[in-house]
């Protein structure tokens, strides 16, 4: 995923043939209408049944449902408030999403939605620092305990950070007093 090819479709989908080494177009979807509705991040659920796409200009959210060759329309079209959302992330169980929107309208720069298959709900978010700072990417450990984000211009200077997160089956919420529990030093 990613730019504005000539056909339109920002997401592609290919299937790869290890055996040729070649990849085959099977799909794609056009995440928006002229130059500025760009693709920023992509990223499949655990089951390899929804593909989330982000993108610029308004923070645009799109889910689809992949079937092995086809693409549904967009399931979730969501203007999530932000000027670009940088990264997207599924939890290991695939009920929920980290977002990172740039400018995201709440001050909070990481976003946990849940997903239920037909819609999301915001269920926390996490600030990474002052206005001025921002996340570029994060990703859940594979237990689902801690979520990784790195950024630049964080309040406390650390642009790597490690959150706990409390995982239960049917909710997610930042631990308090959970700033960042790791400093890593590059």
């Amino acid at each position: 995923a990613g730019g504005t090819p000539e056909n339109g479709n920002e997401l592609q989908i290919y299937s790869f043939d290890s055996t040729t080494s070649t990849l085959s177009y099977l799909d794609g979807k056009d995440f928006g209408a002229g130059d500025s509705y760009e693709t920023w991040a992509v990223a499949w659920s655990p089951d390899g049944d929804y593909v989330a796409v982000g993108g610029e200009n308004d923070g645009r959210l799109k889910i689809y449902y992949f079937d092995g060759s086809d693409l549904s329309d967009a399931i979730i079209d969501a203007n999530l408030g932000a000027s670009i959302i940088h990264s997207i992330s599924w939890s290991p169980c695939g009920n929920y999403l980290s977002v990172s929107p740039v400018s995201p309208t709440n001050e909070h720069e990481i976003q946990i939605y849940l997903f239920n298959g037909t819609s999301i709900r915001l269920i926390t978010s996490l600030d990474y620092g002052n206005s001025g700072s921002g996340a570029i990417d994060s990703d859940w450990s594979s237990d689902g305990n801690y979520m990784a984000v790195a950024g630049f211009n964080p309040t406390d200077g650390r642009e790597v950070k490690i959150y706990p997160v409390s995982w239960l089956c049917s909710n997610i919420q930042a631990q308090e007093g959970s700033e960042s529990v790791v400093d890593l030093e590059m």
